[in-house]
C-alpha cells in the first residue's frame, strides 16, 4: 500500500465532501464519507500501524492492549462528519450509530460523547444523553489519570456544561410533571421531593414559576452554530465571546475564522483581538493560517501600527487572499516593511491574491512582485496623495520574469494626476515577456497621453497572447481606434471577455480599415463583449459580430452614441454606419443571454416593434434571460408588453423609465420574473462608467 496515496486520497475525499456539505448536497456528501469509511475499515492491522506512524502517532495507543483492534487515524473524524450529514438528512438513528462508533474508535475523545449526547437530545432522550455525557467525563478523567493522555480541555468543559444543562432540563421536566398531576402539590411554591440524578439522597427543591432558559450553544450542533455565526460581523462575534465562559470556549474552537472580513474603520486593537481569537481557535493545529483577510478601511491614526502588526508581529500566514485599504500609507513604506521582515515574507510566501489600496509610489510595485513571487493575482488601487509624487531620477526596470502572475488589475482615478501607470515598463519595453502566463489585464482610469507621445506606436498587447479577459475603461489618450491602430497582427485565441468603455467620443468607428481576418484573430472566441459608451457604429459592431457573435452570451452596447435605432418606417437621414438591425443581431448571436441597450440613441416604441417582429420571424433569442432598457424614455408600457408577449425574460432592467407602476406589476406578474426599476436614477453614467473603479 502506498501510504502517501492513502493520506492524499482521504484528504481529497474529506475536502470534496466538505465542499458538497457547504453546497447543501448532502446525498453526495454522504456517499463520499461512506466510501471513505468503508475504505479505512478495509485496511489490515499492519497497514493501520504504518499509517499511524505516517500521521505522527505511536504504532499503538498507550491505552490499547496488544490484542485490541487498531483503527485508521481519520476514522473518528469521518464518522463524526458522516453523523453531521445524516443529521441534516433527518436520519438521526444512523447518526447516533456513527456517534457510538466514534466512542468505540476513540474512547478518550470528548467529541464522540458530545455528538451522541446532542443527537439523543434531538430525539428527546434526555436521560440517555445525560448518561452519555457522564460516561464521557468519567472515561476521559480516567484516561488522563491512568494513561497520562493529553485531552482537549475546552471540549471536556463543553461536555460538563452539556451534562449540567441536560440535568437541569430533566429536573424541570419532572417538576412540571409534578405540577400537572397535582399529586403532592396543593398550592404554588410548595416544596416537593425530586429524585436526584446522581444517586444522592433526594432533597426538597422549591418550584419557581419561571420559564426555563436554554443556551442555544449547548443544544445546537456545531455545524449550525458555524452557519449562524458566519452571517454575523466579525466584530460582533468578538463581542459574543464575553457572554459566558461556554460561549468563549465554543466560539474559540469553531473553524469559523479561515475567511476574515473587517469592513469598518479597523483599529490596531480590532485587528489584534481578531488575530488572538484566530490563534486561540487554532492552537492545537501545527500550522496557524487563514485563507482570506479583507480590511476595507483602516483607522487613519492606526495605519502604521496595523501595517506593523500585519507584517512584523503577526503569527498567522495568509494562504489565498489579502485585500487591504490604506489612506495615507505609501507603497514604498509597505515594500520596505515587507523587505525588512523575513517573518512577513515567510507568512505571505504562499499568498495567491493581493488587492492593495495605498498611496502609489512609482517603481515600488515591481519590488512588491519580487517579494511575493507566488502571487497569481495583483490589484493596485492608488489612494489620492496629499502631495505630488516625483519620479526617481535614475531607474532601471527589473527584467524578472513572473510566471505565476495570471491577473493584473490597476484601477486609478482619471480626475487625479499620477506620475505614470503602474508597471509602466510592461507597456513600453519592446519584446517584454515578463508576464508570460497573464490571462487577465484590466486598466481603468489612467492617462496614456505621455506613453503615446514618448513611444509612438506601442505594441504592448502582443506580449500577452494568453489573455482571456481584457478591459480598458475611462482612460485618457486610449480609445478603440488607438487600440486597433497601434497593435499589428494581434492574436487572442483565448480571449473570452473584452471591455472597452471610452472616456469621450469624438469620432465614429466603423472598422472599415480592418480586414475580417484581423478582427477574427482578436474576437472570434468572445463570450462577453462590452462596448458601453464607445465610438463604435452599427457598421463596426456588425463587422465584429460576424466574426465573434456565434459564441457571444453577453452584449453591452448601451450609451453608444453612434449606434442609432429607427424612429419609424421612413428615415429622414441615414446615420453614418447605418441603422441598427435586430434581425442581423439575432442571426449573428444565436446564444445571447443578456442584452444591454440602456440609453440607446433614438430607441423607442418602433424599436420594440422591430425587435418583436425579428424574434417572431427568425425564432431568435431563445436563450435571452436579461435585458436592460434603462433611460429609453421614448418607450411606452403598451409596446413593451407587446414585446414581452413574444419573449419572456427572467430579468428586465428599466431604471428612469416613466412607465406606471401598475404596468410594471402586470409585467412582473405575467412576463418577467423580476423587474428592476428606480425612477430616481438621473443618468446612466451614474452606474455604468467606471464599474471597475470605486472612485
Amino acid at each position: 500500500m502506498d501510504l502517501k496515496t492513502d493520506s492524499d486520497v482521504v484528504k481529497k475525499v474529506m475536502d470534496h465532501a466538505k465542499k458538497q456539505f457547504q453546497a447543501q448536497k448532502f446525498e453526495d456528501c454522504l456517499r463520499l464519507y461512506t466510501r471513505a469509511i468503508s475504505y479505512t475499515e478495509s485496511l489490515d492491522q499492519d497497514a493501520v500501524r504504518s499509517l499511524r506512524k505516517q500521521y505522527g502517532l505511536s504504532e499503538r495507543p498507550s491505552y490499547a492492549k496488544d490484542d485490541d483492534m487498531l483503527y485508521h487515524p481519520k476514522l473518528a473524524t469521518l464518522l463524526d462528519n458522516r453523523a453531521a450529514v445524516l443529521e441534516r438528512l433527518r436520519n438521526i438513528k444512523d447518526a447516533i450509530t456513527d456517534a457510538y462508533d466514534m466512542i468505540k474508535v476513540e474512547p478518550y475523545n470528548a467529541r464522540g460523547y458530545l455528538r451522541a449526547g446532542k443527537l439523543l437530545q434531538v430525539q428527546r432522550e434526555d436521560r440517555k444523553a445525560y448518561d452519555i455525557y457522564s460516561n464521557g467525563i468519567k472515561t476521559i478523567a480516567r484516561g488522563k489519570e491512568k494513561y497520562k493522555l493529553k485531552v482537549n480541555e475546552h471540549l471536556l468543559e463543553n461536555l460538563a456544561d452539556q451534562r449540567k444543562l441536560v440535568k437541569q432540563k430533566i429536573l424541570d421536566k419532572r417538576a412540571k410533571d409534578g405540577l400537572s398531576q397535582k399529586s403532592d402539590l396543593t398550592r404554588k411554591g410548595r416544596l416537593v421531593p425530586i429524585p436526584s440524578l446522581d444517586g444522592t439522597v433526594s432533597k426538597k427543591q422549591k418550584l419557581e414559576d419561571t420559564t426555563t432558559r436554554i443556551d442555544p450553544l449547548c443544544v445546537l450542533p456545531p455545524e449550525l452554530i458555524l452557519i449562524i455565526l458566519g452571517q454575523i460581523k466579525l466584530k460582533s462575534v468578538l463581542q459574543l465571546r464575553h457572554v459566558s465562559k461556554l460561549w468563549n470556549n465554543v466560539i474559540s474552537n469553531l473553524p469559523l475564522f479561515n475567511d476574515l472580513s473587517l469592513i469598518t474603520y479597523t483599529s490596531v486593537r480590532d485587528l489584534h483581538n481578531c488575530f488572538q481569537l484566530v490563534l486561540n481557535s487554532k492552537r492545537h493545529t501545527p500550522h496557524k493560517s487563514i485563507r482570506k483577510l479583507h480590511i476595507s478601511s483602516v483607522k487613519l491614526t492606526d495605519e502604521k501600527q496595523v501595517l506593523n502588526l500585519l507584517l512584523v508581529r503577526s503569527q498567522l500566514s495568509i494562504t489565498e487572499s489579502l485585500d487591504i485599504s490604506f489612506s495615507e500609507t505609501s507603497m514604498q513604506l509597505i515594500t520596505h516593511t515587507l523587505e525588512a521582515s523575513p517573518n512577513a515574507q515567510f507568512l505571505l510566501s504562499n499568498l495567491k491574491s493581493l488587492k492593495l489600496t495605498c498611496v502609489f509610489s512609482p517603481t515600488f510595485e515591481n519590488k512588491l512582485l519580487q517579494l511575493l513571487p507566488s502571487l497569481e493575482s495583483l490589484t493596485i488601487m492608488p489612494s489620492p496623495p496629499r502631495k505630488a509624487i516625483a519620479l526617481p531620477r535614475i531607474y532601471t526596470p527589473p527584467t524578472t520574469i513572473y510566471p505565476n502572475l495570471r491577473s493584473l488589475i490597476v484601477l486609478g482615478d482619471i480626475t487625479r494626476k499620477y506620475p505614470l501607470i503602474p508597471f509602466n515598463h510592461f507597456f513600453t519595453q519592446a519584446g517584454s515577456t515578463q508576464l508570460p502566463n497573464l490571462t487577465t489585464l484590466i486598466i481603468v482610469g489612467y492617462d496614456f497621453t505621455d506613453l503615446n507621445s514618448s513611444n509612438g506606436t506601442y505594441n504592448f498587447l502582443q506580449h500577452f497572447p494568453n489573455l482571456e479577459t481584457l478591459v480598458f475603461e475611462n482612460n485618457k489618450g486610449f480609445n478603440f481606434r488607438m487600440l486597433l491602430k497601434s497593435h499589428d497582427l494581434l492574436k487572442f485565441p483565448r480571449l473570452r471577455r473584452f471591455v472597452l468603455r471610452e472616456r469621450e467620443i469624438r469620432y465614429v468607428e466603423g472598422l472599415q480599415l480592418y480586414e475580417t481576418v484581423y478582427l477574427q484573430n482578436m474576437f472570434e472566441n468572445l463570450h462577453h463583449l462590452d462596448l458601453t459608451g464607445s465610438a463604435i457604429s452599427w457598421q463596426g459592431l456588425h463587422k465584429m459580430l460576424k466574426v465573434g457573435g456565434k459564441r457571444l452570451t453577453h452584449l453591452f452596447i448601451g450609451f453608444c452614441q453612434n449606434i442609432t435605432f429607427r424612429r419609424g418606417p421612413f428615415a429622414v437621414r441615414v446615420p453614418e454606419g447605418g441603422f441598427f438591425e435586430f434581425d442581423v443581431l439575432i442571426r449573428c448571436c444565436p446564444r445571447l443571454e443578456a442584452l444591454y441597450l440602456n440609453q440607446a440613441t433614438d430607441f423607442g416604441d418602433y424599436s420594440l416593434t422591430e425587435m418583436a417582429d425579428a424574434i417572431k420571424t427568425w425564432q431568435g433569442f431563445k436563450f435571452l434571460k436579461v435585458m436592460d432598457l434603462s433611460f429609453n424614455n421614448s418607450m411606452s408600457g403598451y409596446k413593451l408588453i407587446e414585446l414581452l408577449k413574444v419573449k419572456h425574460l427572467e430579468k428586465l432592467i428599466l431604471h428612469a423609465v416613466d412607465i406606471p407602476s401598475e404596468t410594471l406589476r402586470f409585467i412582473e406578474a405575467n412576463y418577467v420574473k423580476r423587474v428592476e426599476s428606480k425612477l430616481d436614477k438621473q443618468y446612466w453614467k451614474e452606474y455604468g462608467v467606471n464599474s471597475y473603479n470605486p472612485f
